[in-house]
């Protein structure tokens, strides 16, 4: 798996987790203003100071699962590009030695 793919996979899971809170958080936000125990300037405090923190532990997460993604991807019993290409040219050596070889019989 590519770095790019990897990157994508985690943005995504922070995306899909940021917007899931910023609703959860501003329809609670809705009903404690409707329900007076927050006023409105108060309820765009909250959200802005949590939008904060979230932004901070996600950047953190994100840091997190790639270096995890990372280990995985090296641990994993899957050859890289530049083995598959070695392979593949020594296959192509091997498949032009095997039919020089039968001409010459």
């Amino acid at each position: 798996m590519d770095d790019k793919t990897k990157k994508e996979i985690v943005e995504l899971g922070v995306g899909v987790g940021t917007v899931v809170l910023v609703g959860v958080l501003g329809s609670t936000i809705q009903r404690m203003q409707k329900e007076g125990k927050l006023s409105k300037k108060e309820g765009e405090k909250l959200m802005r100071e949590t939008m904060a923190t979230v932004r901070s532990a996600g950047k953190k997460y994100a840091q997190e699962a790639h270096a995890e993604m990372d280990k995985m991807v090296k641990a994993s019993p899957f050859a890289t590009k530049r083995e598959v290409a070695q392979l593949n040219a020594k296959i192509d050596r091997l498949m032009k030695m095997s039919k020089s070889g039968r001409r010459r019989r």
